[in-house]
C-alpha cells in the first residue's frame, strides 16, 4: 500500500487534544479580496493514511501563484503514524497560511512528502472590484 491523502484549505481549522480531532470552518474554493496586493490567510489540514510498514518521511505545503512563483513555504512536517495500535496507521496535521496575493487567479497548495509533489489544491482569489 502506498500513502493515501489530501490537504482541505479552510478560513479556520481547530485542533481539540482531549478529543484528538479537528473542526474546519468553511472549506475554501475561492477568495474575494478588495484590492491587489491582498494579504492572504488560510489554515491547512493535512490528512494521511500511511502503510502499516511505513516508517517517517518530511513534508511541506507550498502555495505557488497564478504565474508559478512560490509565495509561501512552511517549515517541516513529520510524516509518521500517531495511531494507535489497532487502528488504521495515519495522520492528521494542520498549519496557518499567510502571504501576499498580488493578482488575480488560482494559486495552487501543494502538499509536497520528500519534496515530490503528492496532492494540489486551488484557490481562487479575485477582486470585487
Amino acid at each position: 500500500m502506498e500513502i493515501k491523502g489530501c490537504i482541505l484549505v479552510a478560513e479556520d481549522i481547530e485542533f481539540h487534544p482531549l478529543r484528538r480531532s479537528h473542526s474546519i470552518k468553511s472549506v475554501l474554493n475561492l477568495v474575494e479580496v478588495k484590492l491587489f496586493p491582498a494579504a492572504i490567510v488560510t489554515d491547512v489540514l493535512i490528512k494521511l493514511i500511511l502503510p502499516k510498514d511505513f516508517n517517517s518521511a518530511e513534508a511541506v505545503v507550498e502555495v505557488h501563484s497564478p504565474d508559478k512563483i512560490v509565495a509561501f513555504r512552511s517549515s517541516f512536517i513529520d510524516v509518521k503514524n500517531f495511531r494507535p495500535d489497532g487502528a488504521v496507521p495515519g495522520m492528521e496535521a494542520c498549519l496557518n497560511s499567510r502571504f501576499a496575493a498580488v493578482e488575480e487567479g488560482s494559486y495552487t497548495y501543494r502538499l509536497l512528502i520528500d519534496e515530490k509533489v503528492f496532492y494540489e489544491y486551488p484557490l481562487y482569489i479575485y477582486s470585487s472590484d
